[in-house]
């Protein structure tokens, strides 16, 4: 190498060209010997020349027999090889079986292990100098040599293999004796060959792994110096910024806290560069560093979120377990998984998604940080409970914890968090922080925000303190109104359009004007395109009015090169280029809502961030869903979907108005015609509603579906098998921890036997059945109960089973009415039945179609009731006979 050496032939078949020589060169400046020549006799002992010396010695192959062979050998015995095994490898070992195996570890070898062998021959000292001769002597290197290479610092391959590593043969002896030799180094999955850009690669990632080793084990420590006691322990009042504590000020630097420099250089391009006094205040209450659960509350766009990163990462690195992130729309979910890869990136986290259709590429041990939607978080738990593999959950963070609270999926959530709870507690039996899970919590302001917290087991942190204050207002006419009902001034539209009663181009026009941007809801899709189409109209009426230099409204001023860029990324998309979309974002203005692709909305919400886009009309999902705040947020009405707002969306709408780091305050207007006053006021000076657990037993009802779901769980998935697990599962429940708080004890009988009810029902209806093993009663999921929660179908199982036995004893298929009762929606609702046209359509119905309704259980007297007004469905039998008649 080099020195023009050159390889015998059949020795290798690796092609080495200059360009690797190089490589290698730069690898590992002492090579080691090589032959030198090509013509040497076949003949010719490799022990009479040691400069003759083959390749195939660096890469001998282990083979198990000879292992077993070689233990029965003498201490030290070593065999010279005879000429024939010499001409036996030179020329045939290309054809052996190990032959690519060889290949593989010689160039493992060559590449990597000079390093960390020659750190390992140092540490052995001087007592394996005579085997190191021995062994030179035997592979044919003169002491020279070796004293030679001594004096240069570096080792030779066969220095290496002397130097304490057990040997094995290299080929088969009929004696059953093996010569002496040794195993190869471990090859790793992923081995680099000859390859400079993969082994620049792997340098790369080897000396990222060296830092983060190097890394001290605490990555979230506080500053040393901060006094704590000296942060504010008050809310500050709305629109007041908090200051750092004299003198203290770079202790909430991000580079004081001990995070890892590679995170550190992330958060900098993304401009969080420090945190906030309260930020500081959340991080250090009670045990939350060292493990410990927390629930906290800020105002939209406060910083929430960069708490959790920090503990996240923490958790993640110093524990080496996993993180699930559960956020409550896939959108959201897909903007945090795509933010937190950029910043965990660089600092060997891996951050994968779990939403809608995309799952993680080799699975959940394969990643550091799952961001999920509840239902996938639901899932994955599930998995690993049946996989008993919840020892590699470090921690789960639940942004929106209000949702507990929500009618249609809080119940799931409550049920998640029960779940990993009772694992928690079952497996921690010691109460160690760094062994539990730990749980973190964000939330808006709840009046009961502590029920949530004593349930969680964690330390509760609330804090008014928003970084863009916020100012909302209530428009009603001409008049717009504070939080107290004092009016701040009065309106003056300056455009002045037919049908705009409400003014909403002209509260647009004054925004964009000043070149700011505004985000508008509405209640539906047709309401937002059908707006964004008016307000582009009137901004391209206002470029193209001849104002003849009076002091007329302006036109707005456009970035039009970027507006142009967006039409035609729009158009790159696989829907193509919306045609109101093509009339509107020319002039700056857009819609936003779940028709559109989720590549159209990245492009419109980019584009809305950069300031490109200064109108955006969005349904009211937006406003829990991705980070798009604006300088002023217009809330189109009161009244969405035929019902008042409730005052947790109307708090997320109007808390995204201010842009931190470009707007000075934000503004949210409520616009309210004369007739929807009360409904304004409500809004705006409304709290929230404080929120219950989904299991409560309300007045009148025996079971609950949510209980019974939760049941069923945990029985079908194996957690709870005992009447005694079932016991201490529903103690971690938030049912549990509210009946705790709660002194009224008719509150408390009332739900003592929801779980025995639930239990009951489970049995009665078949789902699971009782096993005794001894005194011991064991519950089992039968295959209806197992196939009833895949479908996460109870206790509407039970009638959907009941119309599939019917199926099977006769099938009707005289006509299509059978086939099409079974596939529709089960779910189906609608708010008013006719049930006299229901009566008259029956009469019109030939015989055949009759049988058939009435083998699905259609009865012509409940319809005769029916039509009389005379049936109010009380009881369970009642009920399930109206759900057939209105499917």
């Amino acid at each position: 190498m080099g020195g023009g050496a050159v390889f015998p032939l059949g020795e290798s078949t690796l092609a080495l060209d200059e360009e690797m020589l190089q490589v290698l060169d730069a690898v590992d400046p002492v090579k080691p010997a090589f032959p030198t020549a090509v013509n040497r006799d076949a003949q010719e002992s490799p022990a009479s020349s040691a400069d003759s010396v083959p390749l195939r010695s660096l890469a001998p192959v282990a083979d198990n027999k000879r292992e077993s062979d070689r233990a029965h050998q003498p201490a030290g015995h070593h065999r010279a090889p005879s000429t024939q095994e010499s001409v036996c490898r030179r020329s045939g070992d290309c054809k052996r079986p190990g032959r690519r195996a060889d290949c593989k570890d010689l160039a493992q070898r060559l590449l990597f292990s000079e390093d960390l062998e020659e750190a390992e021959h140092a540490q052995r000292g001087a007592g394996n100098i005579q085997s190191l001769h021995a062994s030179a002597c035997i592979n044919g290197l003169s002491s020279q040599e070796i004293k030679k290479r001594q004096q240069l610092g570096g080792t030779t391959d066969r220095q290496k293999l002397a130097s304490g590593r057990q040997s094995c043969p290299r080929s088969d002896d009929k004696s059953g004796q093996n010569m002496n030799a040794y195993p190869p180094l471990d090859v790793s999955r992923d081995y680099i060959l000859f390859s400079p850009s993969r082994l620049a690669a792997a340098t790369k990632k080897a000396k990222l792994q060296q830092s983060l080793q190097n890394q001290s084990a605490s990555v979230l420590t506080v500053p040393s110096g901060l006094d704590l006691s000296t942060l504010s322990d008050t809310l500050p009042q709305p629109g007041i910024a908090l200051r750092a504590p004299a003198g203290q000020a770079e202790k909430l630097l991000l580079s004081s806290w001990g995070l890892p420099k590679p995170v550190l250089e992330r958060y900098q391009k993304h401009g969080v560069t420090h945190m906030f006094e309260w930020q500081a205040q959340c991080l250090t209450v009670g045990q939350v560093l060292q493990g410990g659960n927390l629930v906290y509350s800020a105002p939209t766009s406060a910083g929430k979120t960069l708490v959790s990163e920090l503990l996240m990462l923490k958790r993640v690195l110093e524990t080496k377990r996993k993180a699930l992130f559960i956020l409550p729309f896939v959108s959201v979910a897909k903007e945090k998984m795509h933010y937190l890869q950029s910043v965990f990136e660089e600092a060997g986290v891996r951050v994968e998604g779990y939403m809608g259709s995309t799952s993680a590429a080799g699975g959940f041990t394969a990643l550091d940080v799952a961001v999920c939607t509840i239902e996938k978080a639901n899932s994955l738990i599930n998995r690993l409970i049946e996989e008993d593999c919840m020892g590699l959950l470090g921690m789960v963070v639940v942004d929106e914890l209000h949702m507990v609270g929500d009618s249609g999926r809080g119940y799931l959530l409550e049920l998640l968090l029960t779940k990993i709870r009772y694992i928690a507690q079952k497996q921690n039996t010691t109460g160690s922080l760094s062994e539990g899970v730990q749980i973190i919590g964000m939330s808006a302001t709840l009046p009961n925000l502590s029920l949530l917290a004593s349930w969680l087991g964690a330390e509760l942190y609330q804090t008014d303190y928003r970084p863009v204050p916020l100012q909302e207002h209530l428009k009603v006419g001409c008049n717009i109104y504070d939080k107290s009902l004092s009016v701040v001034r009065q309106f003056t539209p300056a455009l002045h359009i037919k049908g705009d009663d409400d003014h909403i181009v002209s509260l647009c026009y004054e925004t964009v004007r000043e070149a700011h941007s505004v985000l508008l809801f509405c209640p539906s899709k047709n309401w937002c395109e059908k707006l964004a189409d008016g307000i582009a109209r009137e901004f391209y009426c206002l470029s193209h009015a001849d104002c003849q230099g009076q002091a007329e409204p302006r036109p707005v001023c456009l970035d039009r090169e970027g507006l142009l860029d967006v039409l035609a990324q729009l158009r790159r998309t696989p829907a193509g280029l919306d045609p109101i979309l093509q009339r509107t974002v020319q002039w700056g203005v857009a819609f936003h809502h779940a028709g559109l692709t989720f590549d159209e909305r990245d492009v419109l919400e980019g584009a809305f961030r950069q300031g490109v886009v200064r109108v955006l009309a969005a349904t009211s999902t937006l406003s829990s869903g991705v980070n798009l705040p604006a300088r002023r947020v217009i809330i189109r009405t009161p009244t969405f979907n035929g019902h008042l707002l409730d005052p947790l969306t109307y708090k997320q709408m109007a808390g995204r108005a201010g842009r931190k780091g470009v707007d000075t305050e934000g503004e949210s207007v409520l616009v309210c015609k004369e007739a929807e006053r009360q409904k304004g006021i409500s809004l705006l000076k409304g709290a929230l509603q404080p929120i219950s657990s989904c299991l409560v037993r309300r007045e009148g009802e025996g079971i609950t579906t949510s209980m019974l779901r939760a049941i069923l769980e945990i029985i079908v998935g194996g957690v709870a098998s005992t009447p005694q697990d079932v016991r201490l599962y529903a103690s971690c429940s938030l049912l549990a921890a509210s009946m705790k708080c709660d002194s009224k004890r008719q509150s408390n009988e009332t739900n003592t036997g929801a779980i025995e009810a639930c239990v009951e029902w489970l049995m009665d209806n078949e789902f699971i059945s009782i096993q005794k093993d001894g005194q011991e009663e064991r519950y089992c999921p039968t295959q209806l109960g197992a196939a009833t929660l895949s479908s996460s179908l109870p206790p509407e199982a039970v009638g959907i089973f009941a119309d599939l036995q019917r199926a099977m004893k006769g099938f009707v298929l005289e006509n299509d009415l059978h086939i099409l009762y079974l596939i529709t929606p089960l779910y189906a609702e609608w708010t008013t039945i006719d049930w006299y046209q229901f009566f008259c359509l029956w009469e019109q119905l030939s015989s055949s179609m009759k049988r058939v309704a009435e083998l699905v259980g259609v009865q012509e007297g409940f319809l005769a009731r029916s039509v009389s007004g005379k049936l109010v469905a009380k009881t369970e039998k009642q009920r399930r006979q109206m759900a057939i008649h209105k499917r």
